[in-house]
């Protein structure tokens, strides 16, 4: 767990798939556990104090995780900006899963 919320390091492919992955489930289940508790539509969830701070911590794993996929890579941690443009964060989540990290210098 201890490794899932710093963004020091280094995660391969599949770990970013599974730590994706994993973030996006649990996200989407607490989102309909909220909505069926609460009864409310998806315009007021919103208003949840809840939400706000599953959303802030959805933000925090999805950077972390990207971050150290970066570094994996060797690109300059900055692109992680680009989570937050729509449509380009789909393409640009592909591309991290599909390129693969560069060798670790043994010395």
């Amino acid at each position: 767990m201890n490794k899932i919320l710093t963004w020091k390091g280094r995660i391969n492919r599949l770990q970013y798939l599974l730590v994706s992955g994993i973030i996006y489930i649990v996200t989407f289940l607490i989102i309909l556990i909220l909505v069926k508790k609460y009864s409310v539509d998806q315009t007021s969830i919103y208003q949840l104090p809840v939400f706000i701070v599953l959303l802030l911590l959805n933000f925090y794993l999805v950077i972390c995780n990207t971050i150290k996929r970066l570094n994996d890579i060797g690109l300059n941690t900055l692109f992680t900006l680009i989570v937050f443009v729509p449509y380009a964060n789909m393409i640009f989540w592909i591309y991290l899963l599909v390129k693969k990290g560069e060798a670790l210098d043994k010395v």
